[in-house]
């Protein structure tokens, strides 16, 4: 799911942040005019983007902009939210939102951008949580935790909530495409959960299947994405196994 919140510019020292191009993204720069001691100054930051469904795989430029000014700059609300909130963490322990389950693992959360609109500064985040978790009752628990610590102000919105495409790896599906990928390559690697929503959400009854094979570089939705031939050529004939097998079921 995504969500925002919203700080007026008046509660900060911030004259216009920017950083981030796409919430599911880690924001790979960042730029802020802010004041301090009665002058305006502006700080630029550099990150490493990475898919916001991983956002361990990146440095957010964000956080790292806010992390910077904390201490330097005073009495701003938005480097408070976040050196009380968010850090340079990417759980969601410090917002009060720290989930997992055994299904799919811990929730990740991903401050993917943060814009000037009008006399507001909108921060958003990208939250990828697990399939036996109710959106609500973290959006509630997160609501709860910010009022409980001195910012009852500041509430956290659901732009848009996806629901959980899920299939259990134990299942007919998943052992058929399992076998063929493991006759195939001889890697007897567990079939793995992930937070991104993928082609999966097209019908009913997909589950993604590859292409990406183990230890290779991880390069979708960044620059200069790739994927070497031999790789594609072997997916191939993952897949050509794979398919006799599911409409012999």
């Amino acid at each position: 799911m995504r969500l925002k919140i919203a700080f007026k510019k008046s509660d900060t020292c911030f004259n216009n942040v920017s950083g981030g191009t796409a919430i599911n993204m880690v924001p790979d720069s960042c730029t802020a005019s802010y004041s301090v001691h009665g002058e305006t100054k502006t700080l630029s930051v550099t990150g490493k983007a990475a898919h916001g469904s991983t956002p361990e795989d990146g440095e957010n430029a964000i956080s790292k902009l806010m992390n910077e000014l904390s201490g330097v700059v005073t009495n701003c609300k938005l480097i408070e939210f976040f050196h009380e909130f968010i850090k340079l963490e990417y759980n969601g322990e410090s917002l009060g939102g720290q989930v997992s389950d055994e299904a799919s693992g811990p929730a990740s959360y991903n401050i993917g951008k943060i814009e000037t609109v009008g006399d507001d500064i909108v921060l958003y985040i990208d939250l990828r949580y697990p399939v036996t978790f109710n959106l609500e009752d973290i959006v509630n628990a997160i609501n709860s935790h910010l009022s409980e610590n001195g910012f009852s102000d500041v509430k956290v919105e659901v732009i848009t909530n996806k629901p959980h495409v899920y299939m259990d790896k134990n299942g007919a599906v998943i052992q058929t495409l399992l076998s063929a990928y493991r006759d195939e390559t001889g890697d007897m690697s567990e079939p793995t959960v992930i937070g991104g929503g993928t082609y999966a959400r097209a019908m009913n009854g997909i589950v993604a299947f590859g292409p990406m094979l183990p230890g290779r570089e991880l390069t979708e939705h960044q620059a200069n994405e790739y994927i070497y031939l031999s790789d594609l050529i072997l997916d191939k004939e993952i897949y050509k196994t794979a398919i006799k097998r599911l409409v012999s079921e």
